[in-house]
C-alpha cells in the first residue's frame, strides 16, 4: 500500500513507515524520503485551483501564503492576521503593525490612510 500521508517510505522492503514528513514540506501519500522530492513542486509553488484533482496531489515544498509543519499532509493557508513569504515556511508570520493580512497572504498589505492597524490586524 502506498506510504501514509504525512509521512515517507525510503528505499525497498518497508514492513512501516520510514518517518515523518519534514517541517516545510507537504507528503500527500507514496512519497519517498522527507520532502517528498520524488513528487516535486518546484520553486515557490503555484497557488490551488479548483481543477487540481485533488488539491495539492504532487507534495513537495509548501507554497508561499501557506505553513507545513512536520507531518503535513497538505498545506495550510496561513490564518486572517498572519502570512508567508516564502515556500517552505513551517508556520505563518504575525502580521506587523501598521499593517494588515487577509488569509493565504504572502506579505503585509499596508494600513489605508484613515485607519491604524494593530499586529496581526485583518
Amino acid at each position: 500500500q502506498a506510504c501514509t500521508p504525512g509521512f515517507y517510505c525510503q528505499g525497498w522492503g518497508n514492513k512501516n513507515v520510514t518517518g515523518l514528513c519534514a517541517s516545510g514540506y507537504y507528503c500527500p501519500t507514496a512519497c519517498q524520503d522527507a520532502q517528498c522530492s520524488n513528487m516535486p513542486c518546484s520553486g515557490n509553488c503555484a497557488q490551488p485551483t479548483p481543477y487540481m484533482t485533488p488539491a495539492y496531489a504532487e507534495g513537495g515544498i509548501c507554497p508561499s501564503g501557506h505553513y507545513c509543519p512536520t507531518g503535513s499532509k497538505a498545506p495550510t493557508m496561513c490564518l486572517n492576521g498572519t502570512y508567508a513569504p516564502d515556500s517552505g515556511s513551517a508556520s505563518c508570520t504575525t502580521c506587523p503593525a501598521g499593517s494588515w493580512c487577509g488569509m493565504r497572504e504572502t506579505r503585509p498589505q499596508a494600513c489605508p490612510s484613515g485607519y491604524y492597524c494593530l499586529s496581526g490586524s485583518i
